[in-house]
């Protein structure tokens, strides 16, 4: 080691025991350099982060196995940073700089935060159209389900072939479908993307679940049900393009299956109403993450030449609890209705730590990862209309919506994590931020709706989410609900 790296190593590790600091580690000369260079802070804290570990590794001495593949790398990393012409990727651009340290980093996990929120969204989805249906006075009419609604009010019920009346499932309501046992069965296939920020890597998504259930309605308005929900998402993490050396993000998987049990009421009182449901589920994770990276020409010592490919799994899940309620009153008593409505819903999220495996045998550069606790309370306030018509086959039913949320924890996250073969005991994490949640958005549905003989029903949705930034989200949804 010559003696360039030698005065670093020694005189970095004096400078951070003097100050004493820890939680994501000391400022570094290899921080201070990112950030007279305008570099964004997630890069300038991650920079400091690899510093301080390879400062750490350097200082116990002899080094074998996954700890020196890590030191080196570091070294490697700092080197490039500090523009020293041994042991550097030699990278001439900036960009390449910063594109390397962020494969360093681990920022594609905030993932799995936004998946488990869509998971539990998704299930409130489907028990609110199921709510919808029974306090319209059909108890196996079908409601739509819209992509990350939680309980909203879609659609009107359409009992026997003419026009519906307005109405709950009061005792008033003497059809025979109002009450008793009825069975439901909710499915929707979504797809979306988001971009790339800054702290946060850019991914395509597909998904698809399912919402099974029964619920029995009394006479005096009131019902209650349980549900058992199914959720798969598979997305795919952007690679996105950088220069010959070294990309932004050089891809990977994150996969998950959800499962959650639900238990909802119904209070239905003429033209107004209340639901609410209370559920609780989990989900399960399989993620594949990837460094790929390249040393430019020129570079020297442990960095000549050098190649990374490499491949990170990990394995982890999460728990969440939801509540939601909602009040409505309708409007129009003809083939023509409107519902206004407001509500709140609330999730509590909690994801395990969990550590990655890497594919090579003495590869050092997998993370170790904290718990995360993820929380979102949101109001809304909706409106949707629809009119009903009767054909040969049965009655239709169109509608169309707007709902407006509003979050209110729209704070960022702070992800926590490490180098796993960093010195035991070790108190430098990398700190990375989530995006701020967007505070407002909206939810637009178009629909149809059809009643069948038997009791049966069926239908069909396009939902998509409008008002977030850098991201997209459809949704196509269908069901049939019947008596038994």
């Amino acid at each position: 080691m010559n003696k360039l790296i030698k005065w670093a190593i020694v005189s970095g590790s004096a400078a951070w025991a003097a100050a004493g600091q820890a939680q994501q580690g000391p400022a570094t000369d290899v921080g201070q350099v990112l950030a007279n260079q305008g570099a964004p802070q997630f890069i300038v804290d991650a920079g400091d982060a690899i510093r301080a570990t390879c400062l750490e590794l350097g200082a116990t001495g002899q080094l074998s196995g996954q700890r020196l593949d890590l030191f080196s790398r570091c070294r490697e990393m700092s080197l490039t940073v500090l523009g020293a012409t041994n042991n550097s990727y030699n990278y001439s651009s900036l960009s390449d700089t910063y594109n390397a340290i962020r494969q360093f980093s681990g920022e594609e996990a905030s993932s799995q935060s936004r998946l488990a929120t869509e998971s539990s969204n998704r299930q409130f989805v489907n028990l609110g159209a199921r709510m919808d249906a029974i306090r319209r006075g059909a108890r196996s009419s079908i409601s739509p389900v819209a992509f990350n609604v939680h309980g909203v009010d879609l659609t009107e019920a359409v009992a026997g072939n003419t026009p519906p009346l307005a109405g709950g499932t009061g005792a008033g309501d003497a059809r025979d479908a109002d009450t008793g046992w009825a069975w439901f069965s909710n499915g929707a296939i979504g797809w979306g993307d988001r971009d790339e920020t800054d702290n946060e890597g850019g991914y395509d998504f597909d998904s698809w679940g399912v919402t099974l259930g029964a619920d029995y309605a009394f006479d005096s308005g009131l019902a209650l049900g349980l549900a058992l929900g199914y959720s798969s998402y598979e997305v795919d993490l952007d690679r996105t393009a950088g220069s010959n050396f070294a990309n932004s993000s050089a891809g990977g998987k994150i996969e998950s299956e959800g499962y959650s049990l639900s238990g909802f009421f119904v209070y239905g009182m003429e033209k107004t109403y209340v639901n609410g449901i209370l559920s609780y589920g989990q989900n399960d994770f399989d993620m594949a993450r990837r460094v790929q990276l390249t040393a430019a020409p020129g570079a020297s010592g442990t960095a000549q030449g050098l190649v990374l490919d490499r491949r990170f799994d990990a394995s982890t899940d999460s728990t969440q609890l939801g509540a939601q309620t909602t009040a409505g009153y309708v409007f129009g008593s003809g083939a023509t209705t409107a519902d206004m409505y407001l509500g709140f819903d609330y999730l509590d999220i909690d994801i395990d730590g969990y550590q990655e495996r890497e594919d090579g045998t003495d590869g050092g550069l997998a993370l170790r990862y904290g718990s995360q606790d993820v929380q979102s309370v949101q109001s809304i306030a909706g409106m949707m209309v629809r009119h009903a018509s009767s054909t040969g086959f049965g009655v239709l039913l169109p509608y169309a919506g707007v709902e407006w949320r509003h979050e209110f924890d729209n704070e960022s996250q702070a992800l926590d994590y490490s180098y796993a073969f960093a010195v035991p005991g070790s108190s430098v994490q990398f700190q990375s931020p989530t995006d701020d949640p967007d505070e407002d958005f909206f939810e637009l549905t178009v629909g149809v709706s059809a009643q069948f003989a038997n009791n049966l029903f069926a239908f069909v949705q396009y939902n998509s989410t409008a008002g977030l930034s850098r991201t997209s989200a459809n949704l196509v949804t269908f069901g049939l609900r019947g008596v038994f």
